[in-house]
């Protein structure tokens, strides 16, 4: 059996909501609210799972951005377009990014700009990879915590300040520094593949890898490292 009338089967509508995907649209140097969509040429700020925010215009003076409400997206560009300027991204009250993508990895990169700092807190609601392809540093100062991978990709360096609590630490390539108050002695896997580097001489008596952590990889350790009882060396 079959339909000779296709039109029979009725007309049907399909609802399918995109991914959001926000420019930054702000120019001068200042400080800025993400949530105000007047910032963005979109009208609105991206916001959810797998959206793009795309904060890599030509700015022409150093900009603040300050993140006032928990935000959540997939994927972040930043760095100022001529690289002569630099985004210090902060958080204020309960504000934060959370990066989630519904496939593959969520992920941070870096293409353009002088020093990008980003003080607000990273949540990890899927592995995040991290991406710097310049001679400038971007630099995490906030907590970035979850229960998933960040995986650091480019020659650029990557630095870490704050309190750092992923459920795992891929260095593909590049350097990955320590800061001076940088922690990462909770992260049970950490991995250093060949070519890449891990910079621990600003940590004070060095880096201790500390207990049912794992060290493994065949790159580059630079600063003392003391391997303390219960951790492992592969």
């Amino acid at each position: 059996t079959g339909y000779s009338d296709y039109a029979s089967l009725g007309q049907y509508t399909l609802l399918v909501t995109l991914p959001s995907d926000g420019a930054w649209a702000a120019t001068a140097g200042g400080t800025y609210s993400w949530t105000d969509s007047a910032n963005w040429s979109s009208g609105t700020f991206p916001l959810g799972w797998s959206g793009i925010a795309r904060v890599n215009n030509d700015i022409s003076g150093d900009q603040s951005i300050t993140i006032d409400a928990p935000v959540t997206i997939g994927r972040l560009l930043l760095g100022d377009a001529n690289s002569t300027h630099a985004f210090t991204l902060q958080a204020s009250g309960a504000g934060g990014l959370r990066f989630g993508t519904t496939n593959g990895s969520a992920g941070i990169a870096k293409f353009s700009g002088l020093n990008d700092t980003i003080l607000a807190p990273l949540q990890l609601q899927t592995n995040l990879s991290v991406t710097n392809t310049t001679t400038a540093d971007l630099i995490l100062a906030g907590t970035v915590e979850g229960p998933f991978v960040l995986s650091k990709y480019g020659f650029g360096r990557l630095v870490l300040t704050g309190n750092n609590e992923p459920n795992g630490l891929n260095l593909v390539e590049g350097t990955l520094a320590l800061d001076g108050t940088a922690s990462i002695t909770t992260i049970p896997n950490i991995t250093v593949g060949p070519g890449a580097i891990l910079d621990a001489s600003a940590l004070s008596g060095g880096w201790s890898l500390g207990p049912a952590q794992t060290l493994a990889g065949h790159g580059v350790i630079t600063g003392a490292v003391v391997a303390v009882a219960g951790s492992h060396l592969a």
